[in-house]
């Protein structure tokens, strides 16, 4: 009897359920798959500008295909970004209030609220390199020289750098840039460079800072040549 009831009872173990999914298929808009696609750390961006200003010379085009170019923005152009979106060929663009378009480069612009005024005076390093923008690292030419003062007026910070504006000039990093006077540095160079001989023994003193350069200066002196002190005193105003 107990076989049997066995038997009589595997149909129901055996029985398969079937499971009716009530989930319904999501469909991403090519604006969410671009989010959930980019990082941050893009050249482009992800959300429109609120106070935007330009780089440098910008074109504008008529269509958001970036095509026919319309015209140019300047750093001194006023203009608003009125929509953020993606082309046809899936490249982030700007709307303007104008019905223009450029593209949403960081390359080519940036808000002013991720910008932090600054007036103060650095001096630049020996392997200084001045750029566009700080999200655009190739160099331009400018009349700047190593250990040179200049002005800053805009601070901003780029993926996890420094980066200050020398007015009217264009972009440096932090790290090639002085707090303090570093022409002695300069003086150094010209020394080792020139007078790197045993039988010379010069000492120069920055009397400003205190801050010193010389060679062989520990070195005693026997006689010094009166022509040489000109170039001293040139070194120091320098």
């Amino acid at each position: 009897m107990r076989k049997f009831l066995i038997i009589l009872l595997l149909p129901s173990l055996l029985t398969i359920s079937k499971v009716v999914s009530t989930e319904k298929e999501v469909v991403y808009t090519s604006k969410e798959i671009y989010y959930l696609s980019q990082s941050d750390f893009g050249i482009y961006f992800r959300e429109k500008l609120s106070s935007p200003v330009v780089y440098g010379e910008v074109p504008v085009y008529a269509n958001e295909d970036l095509v026919v170019e319309s015209g140019k923005l300047t750093p001194k152009t006023s203009f608003q970004i009125t929509e953020w979106r993606l082309n046809k060929q899936g490249i982030p663009v700007f709307k303007l209030s104008n019905h223009q378009f450029i593209a949403a480069d960081k390359r080519f612009l940036y808000d002013q609220s991720e910008v932090t005024p600054i007036i103060k005076k650095v001096w630049l390093e020996s392997d200084f390199k001045l750029y566009n923008s700080p999200y655009d690292l190739k160099e331009v030419k400018s009349s700047l020289s190593a250990y040179s003062q200049v002005s800053i007026d805009k601070i901003m910070f780029v993926e996890g750098r420094e980066f200050l504006h020398i007015d009217q000039v264009g972009w440096v990093a932090k790290e090639s840039t002085s707090e303090e006077d570093n022409r002695m540095s300069k003086v150094q160079e010209m020394l080792s460079e020139k007078y790197q001989k045993d039988s010379f023994s010069i000492y120069v003193k920055q009397l400003t800072t205190g801050k010193e350069a010389g060679i062989n200066q520990n070195e005693k002196m026997y006689a010094a040549s009166v022509l040489k002190l000109p170039y001293l005193y040139y070194a120091q105003e320098k």
